[in-house]
């Protein structure tokens, strides 16, 4: 089909034979931004649940010990004071009530490397420090339990303290 050009007064009107079809250049990139932009803001929001759900689980994991430590604490007398990290386990199994199991968490050793709570452990892992009392050392008088902090991705800065913690305290081994 020829080009057809009309004349109507003072206007030039040009008239092609075919109509472009598809999307102009422009129009594919500010797509592609768009949906790069909505990307982005699902990735970090992802990102900051998931530290969050971490967290949460490293929490209950610490209440639950505690639990145990202060259910321990009323039937024994005093918290556990083995510092060896199976002796830990054991000592925790002594009642029903303090009962942890063999698989609900892993007491980690002074020896191990690294000796804290890490991203790869934090949810089942936690550094326990049994400690004696500052002026009789007495063994049994208190416990601090350390998690591992998803935000920050450090062991926690302020560990969960149980009865008197400003004595010698020692990680178990």
């Amino acid at each position: 089909m020829p080009i057809s050009i009309s004349n109507k007064g003072h206007l030039l009107i040009v008239k092609f034979p075919f109509r472009t079809k598809g999307f102009t250049i422009v129009e594919l990139l500010i797509v592609v931004v768009i949906i790069a932009i909505l990307a982005a803001i699902t990735i970090i929001g992802y990102t900051g649940l998931q530290a969050r759900a971490n967290n949460s689980a490293a929490d209950t994991l610490v209440n639950n010990v505690a639990k145990k430590m202060h259910a321990y604490y009323t039937l024994a007398g005093a918290y556990p004071s083995n510092t060896a990290a199976g002796a830990l386990v054991n000592s925790l199994n002594t009642y029903s009530e303090s009962r942890v199991g063999t698989a609900t968490f892993t007491a980690i050793p002074s020896t191990a490397t690294p000796n804290t709570p890490s991203a790869a452990n934090g949810k089942t892992s936690l550094k326990v420090e049994l400690c004696t009392a500052p002026v009789t050392n007495t063994p049994g008088a208190g416990v601090r339990l350390t998690k591992y902090d998803y935000s920050t991705k450090a062991p926690a800065s302020t560990p969960l303290s149980l009865g008197v913690t400003s004595g010698t305290c020692t990680q178990t081994s």
